[in-house]
This record gives C-alpha cells, structure tokens and sequence, in this order.
C-alpha cells in the first residue's frame, strides 16, 4: 500500500522536529505541539508550559510552537533546496539574486533562541551552486550576502572551479588540516588541543555565519560566552566523518573551522607572551 503523501503543515512540522529542540521528559510532560500555518509574514514563536504528575511532586515541561510559512513554501522554498541550510529552516523566499556564481535569495529563516523560544529571523540566504555552501545574513543585502559566503568558503576549504592553482593547492592543505583535525574531534586525541578556548568571535573568524554560530551555541553551550575544544568535541559527539551526510558533515566542518581558528589564535597568543 502506497504510502499517504505528507501535507505541507506536517512536512514543515518534521523539518523543525528535526532540526529545532524540543521539551523531553522521562515522567511527565514532554508534549509538542508544532502548529504550521500560512500566511506571508514570517513568524515563529514557542510557549514552554510546566506541568506536574497527577500523583507526585514530579515536573516537566510541555511546549507549543507557532510557525507561519510561504503559501508558495513548496515551489519556492523546498524545490529550490532551501528548506533547511546551516540547521535553519528556510519559511519565505523571494526571487533569487545571482551574483557570479552565488544565488542570492531575500528570506526568512526560523532562529533558535534561549531555552526553547524560537523567532522569526528575515535578511538574506546565498548560496554557492556548486558545492552548496550557504550563508545566512540577517538584514544587508544580496552583495554583503554574498561576500560572507566566499568568504566563508575560502576560510572553509570549499572547492572552487575558478581558483588558479597556487589557490587551490592552499586550499587542498587548510581542508587537510580541517579533516585531521575532524578526526582528532571525533576520536577525542585532544591532549594537545583540548584544553584550547573557543569564542564565538573565532568562529565569525572563520566565516561561519552568525545565524549558525548562535544556534550551535545555543543548542549546546546556553548561557555561555565560550568553550574548550574538548568541551566541544564531547557536545558534539565522535563520529566517523566518512559516515555524515552531507549536512552534517558541513556541521562538522564549520565546527573544526572554528576550532582551528581558536587554535591558530592560541598559539600566536602564546608566541607573543613569551616574546615579552
């Protein structure tokens, strides 16, 4: 028997299930409810609400999610590739901007904030066709879009046709660098790195965008300005990169850019205080 094609309401509800958190409980609550409506004015909102056991004194939390998306959400956002890029999922999108060989789109995504609550979030989407790359910019436009995601891309190691090869022979060895070092996270071998602090600024450093920054640092890291390395490598988990996706292995990616820029700052640091 065929299986029954899901609505668009119930396709956005599994994309924010997937990338969004979410209440859990073990005893009591737990409960989400993820309510999709469209309508052309991006919104997003979440509502937390404690709720206690019938018989004990045990608590938990149930959570109600509001997400308004494009009537168009279809065409113009899933069929594009859109839907969900760097964690974020993609609600509006209006007609794209090309910009050499970045397609640039006016959007809306959906912010992860404190806790659970989540907002609406509205400036630009680029995105590099060939390799996929995106780069989200709230407010700016479709140019300062665009040159985030090179330069991103070139912080990144991201292949790129046109470079000459002086280029890419830099770039094949700063992705070599990212890779040992992907390895070195998902085998925690930290004894030389671990200890190294990672700041929010390093990873803007090494062009990973604000959006996707803030939302790695909410999910894992809330109420906190920083974190080792190590911590990090333990938050994330030890994964085999040969085994990612192609989204998560652009998420482990843009976590060892980050650390790598922590690093390459630690030691100038150290070069310095020791000149002194």
């Amino acid at each position: 028997m065929a299986k029954k094609k899901e609505t668009l309401e119930q396709e956005v509800a599994s994309l924010f299930r997937a990338n969004y958190r979410l209440a859990g409980s073990g005893w009591v609550g737990g409960e989400n409810e993820i309510t999709v409506s469209i309508g052309d004015e991006p919104k997003a909102s979440a509502r937390s609400r404690k709720v206690w056991h019938r018989r004990h004194a045990w608590s938990g939390t149930d959570l109600e999610v509001g997400v308004t998306v494009s009537p168009s959400w279809r065409r113009s956002v899933h069929a594009r590739g859109l839907a969900v890029l760097d964690g974020l999922l993609t609600t509006h999108a209006g007609r794209v901007v090309r910009v050499g060989e970045v397609d640039a789109y006016p959007a809306s995504w959906v912010r992860q904030g404190r806790g659970l609550s989540v907002r609406a979030e509205t400036g630009w989407v680029a995105r590099h066709r060939p390799s996929g790359t995106s780069y989200h910019l709230p407010g700016g436009d479709a140019a300062r879009a665009a040159a985030g995601l090179r330069r991103k891309m070139r912080n990144q190691a991201v292949p790129q046709e046109e470079k000459d090869e002086r280029s890419r022979r830099i770039r094949e060895a700063r992705q070599a660098r990212l890779e040992r070092l992907m390895g070195k996270l998902a085998r925690h071998d930290l004894s030389d790195v671990g200890h190294v602090v990672v700041t929010r600024r390093d990873s803007l450093k090494a062009g990973n965008c604000e959006p996707g920054t803030d939302q790695f640092i909410d999910t894992f890291f809330p109420d906190r300005i920083s974190a080792t390395i190590a911590e990090i490598a333990a938050a994330a988990g030890g994964t085999d990169p040969a085994g990612l996706d192609e989204r998560h292995l652009t998420l482990a990616r843009q976590i060892a850019a980050a650390c790598l820029a922590a690093i390459r700052r630690h030691r100038r640091e150290r070069r310095g205080g020791a000149s002194n």
